[in-house]
């Protein structure tokens, strides 16, 4: 009998560990808000790209051969894709940390809705 009870007790730790994992990580307050978050960044154009090393110089940059209109196209391509991400990474910072301050506010609720 005391080993069905252990056994019992061993199901039982097991089953709320494993509740308490999804609860974190589905459907508590925090999760709700990184989601929401997430999808927001991919939304408005992902991440902001990497920036470019100290080391690498503009000259590197045209010295494969390509005319200086198309790289002068890339670069502002690259301009214009970065500061849509920056764009992005605040507003949808802002967002997340307006759900923190206030999880039933308008803001997060709609963004809860819109975004998660």
């Amino acid at each position: 009998m005391r080993s069905r009870t252990g056994l019992l007790l061993v199901v039982v730790a097991a089953a709320a560990i494993a509740g308490a994992i999804v609860w974190q990580t589905r459907y508590s307050r925090e999760a709700q808000i990184e989601r929401a978050y997430d999808a927001c960044i991919r939304q408005f154009g992902g991440p902001a790209p990497r920036q470019a090393s100290a080391g690498t110089s503009n000259a590197s940059a045209t010295g494969d051969g390509a005319p200086l209109g198309e790289s002068i196209g890339k670069a502002m391509e690259d301009l214009v894709r970065g500061v849509t991400a920056g764009m992005s990474g605040a507003v949808c910072g802002a967002v997340r940390e307006a759900c923190r301050a206030d999880f039933d506010g308008a803001v997060c609720r709609n963004a809860r809705a819109g975004f998660g």
